[in-house]
């Protein structure tokens, strides 16, 4: 098990209490960290009873949904998304436009939460 595999399975308690605390407050959260430490099962885990949308851009279909979102109107955008209360997008950096797609919902005020991964 390599040095930072341990530190982060000794640091993931204080880490997901404290992602958890923010995920209640921020409109918006970029967790950012190696391949394969568990990022993306650590939000799924602390998401698991609120309605969540997962977007994962490594697979062409998810990129194409939110593509077509961000062609919408934010409303729009975010009701063709399912209404979602939390919209995470895993692989954020797949796609050059996702931060400006993000920005443009944070500008119009969606009662959605995104985290980008």
């Amino acid at each position: 098990m390599s040095e930072l595999t341990t530190l982060w399975r000794f640091t993931r308690p204080k880490l997901a209490s404290t992602l958890a605390d923010r995920v209640l407050v921020q409109a918006r959260i970029a967790l950012f960290g190696p391949r394969q430490t568990g990022k993306t099962t650590l939000v799924k885990h602390l998401l698991k009873d609120k309605q969540t949308l997962f977007l994962n851009l490594d697979i062409a279909v998810d990129q194409q949904r939110l593509l077509a979102a961000s062609a919408l109107s934010p409303q729009e955008a975010w009701q063709s998304l399912g209404l979602p209360d939390y919209l995470v997008i895993d692989e954020a950096q797949r796609l050059s436009a996702t931060g400006r797609i993000v920005k443009g919902w944070y500008d119009a005020a969606l009662p959605l939460k995104i985290i980008l991964l």
